[in-house]
């Protein structure tokens, strides 16, 4: 079933007060319109307006002085913690969330000989005080073993592995050496969207 096309109806503003302002903000301003105004073209080009499904649809364009407005997608992997031996605790910086609603994170323990005790902690950081706050906080990491650690609004809470919950804005990983014997181990992140 196709939508039939319509034409926009013309629109006149004539005698009506026109108010722009420079981008200073300074009010620039036309007294009037002396004719028709083609809304169907903006600075000389034209543009197409699409299907239309009502009879009072106008078309309308939005100028930029940008070439293209840069959209950000955040679906990437991120090195938390590289892989080594690590004796003190590891503090990501502030990381910022654009548009996912959670965070996989992974630990990686690869040598415990030295008796290591590593538990991973994932931080909401609250904008008001600038204090973090713990969303996820994981068991202490004693053996070799690769840990999986999940926050999403859709998934079932379990202990220590996953948190019912959105990824805010400003986060952090925290993975804290319970003692200073030497772990080898690697921390990695992906955004869930």
């Amino acid at each position: 079933m196709s939508i039939p096309q319509q034409q926009v109806p013309a629109v006149s503003l004539l005698a009506q007060p026109i108010f722009l302002v420079d981008s200073n903000g300074n009010p620039l301003s036309l007294s009037t319109v002396a004719s028709n105004v083609n809304l169907n073209q903006v600075g000389g080009s034209a543009f197409a307006t699409g299907q239309q499904t009502m009879a009072n649809s106008i078309g309308v364009a939005l100028a930029s002085d940008q070439a293209s407005i840069p959209v950000t997608s955040l679906t990437a992997d991120l090195t938390v913690v590289a892989a080594g031996s690590h004796t003190t605790t590891q503090t990501q910086s502030d990381q910022t969330n654009v548009n996912a609603r959670g965070l996989r994170v992974v630990l990686d323990m690869t040598d415990v000989t030295a008796s290591p005790s590593v538990t991973l902690e994932i931080d909401a950081k609250d904008v008001a005080s600038g204090k973090y706050v713990s969303l996820l906080t994981g068991s202490a990491v004693v053996t070799v073993s690769t840990n999986v650690y999940l926050i999403h609004p859709s998934l079932t809470a379990a202990a220590n592995s996953i948190a019912q919950n959105i990824l805010p804005r400003t986060w952090r990983i925290k993975a804290t050496a319970n003692n200073s014997n030497a772990g080898v181990y690697s921390v990695g992140a992906s955004y869930l969207l």
